[in-house]
């Protein structure tokens, strides 16, 4: 069964590109909006799966209109597309699937849009046979990393977060800070429970996140001692 998804996003451009990158996969546009209020008149008449949702539009913008999906019986995922990373905050609080920043790629979407169908309540009603994901061999509560020292456990749920800078990621964490063997987008894939990404090469436990006082990167976001 094709999965229906909602674009919403009032520059032409932008949702042309979404519906070129989603050619031959299983994914199926099935509306196209240009505001929040058009998004809730389509969400509630033809019951799309996910919306992919623009933040900054004329009239109803994503942040609301989303706010307002969430309390349906049975809402869509949502995945937030944007070209600003200022509204990484207000998209966890709105319990977003994804949070995507333009220019959208191939690759992130459909990883974002996999994300979404495994958390989705309403995806696990619609296909009752989809199940969310095993752990993998690293186990689902910590992280081991290498060092001169030899290996060390990291409680994931000490980290901070993990940034991607040249050809490594470190990792943020209680104790302080080490080099990870495993890219972002493995740490984003095995861990979602435990990470958000907020910036190409940013993720962040949501658990630590205060506020964001910039649109740089999770390093200028103010963190919690303790979730």
């Amino acid at each position: 069964m094709s999965l229906k998804l909602l674009i919403a996003d009032d520059e032409p451009l932008a949702r042309k590109r979404i519906q070129r990158l989603l050619a031959d996969t299983d994914y199926l546009v099935c509306a196209e909006a240009v505001n929040g209020e058009q998004v809730l008149m389509l969400a509630e008449s033809l019951k799309p799966d996910i919306v992919l949702l623009d933040i900054r539009m004329p009239g109803m913008d994503g942040l609301t209109a989303a706010r307002q999906l969430s309390r349906n019986t049975r809402p869509p995922a949502i995945i937030f597309t944007t070209a600003y990373d200022e509204y990484a905050l207000a998209a966890i609080q709105a319990s977003a699937s994804a949070y995507l920043m333009k220019p959208i790629e191939k690759e992130d979407l459909l990883q974002a849009l996999a994300r979404s169908v495994v958390t989705n309540q309403a995806q696990f009603a619609r296909l009752g046979s989809l199940q969310p994901t095993a752990p993998d061999e690293h186990g689902a509560d910590f992280i081991t990393v290498d060092s001169a020292r030899g290996n060390h456990r990291i409680e994931l749920a000490d980290v901070l977060y993990a940034r991607a800078d040249s050809k490594y990621v470190s990792l943020r964490h209680l104790a302080g800070e080490c080099v990870c063997d495993l890219s972002l987008r493995q740490l984003e894939e095995r861990y979602s429970s435990h990470f958000i990404r907020i910036h190409r090469n940013t993720l962040i436990n949501p658990a630590y996140l205060k506020a964001l006082k910039s649109a740089i990167a999770a390093t200028s976001s103010e963190f919690t001692e303790t979730p």
